[in-house]
């Protein structure tokens, strides 16, 4: 009998924008649910778009240069907590590094708050690197 799987899920990140179209939450980037981000990556990717909306529909500056401003933004507080989203979902065992990690940051209660505050995307990491390498 063969174990369990998770099931797979396909991390995505697309073209944010082009001639007449823009992408917002999971239509621009779709992750894996295991960091619970996409409602929240949701809301945030419209509170960006709706400012360069705003100035490109205005005149205020050009819609092109404006929707490559959300693009760049999107990307930029995106792209991290998505490495890590799609490492985290491959479900692999800890090593003893990430462990003793975590049980230093179980130790100190702003840490802990920083940590979950990271974790479900309210805070932007404050080391992005971190969030994308191998911790295993």
């Amino acid at each position: 009998m063969s174990q369990p799987r998770a099931a797979a899920v396909r991390n995505a990140r697309r073209q944010a924008h082009g001639p007449g179209w823009v992408l917002a939450g999971d239509a621009g980037h779709y992750k894996d649910p295991v960091s619970a981000q996409g409602i929240s990556d949701a809301f945030a990717d419209a509170y960006v778009l709706a400012d360069a909306l705003d100035a490109g529909l205005s005149g205020s500056t050009g819609l092109d240069s404006a929707l490559a401003g959300y693009a760049a933004t999107r990307d930029a507080q995106r792209l991290g907590a998505f490495a890590y989203t799609c490492e985290q979902a491959e479900l692999r065992h800890f090593g003893a590094g990430v462990l003793g990690d975590l049980a230093g940051t179980a130790a100190d209660e702003r840490a802990v708050e920083a940590f979950l505050n990271t974790f479900v995307g309210c805070d932007a990491p404050s080391d992005p690197g971190w969030l994308g390498e191998s911790h295993y």
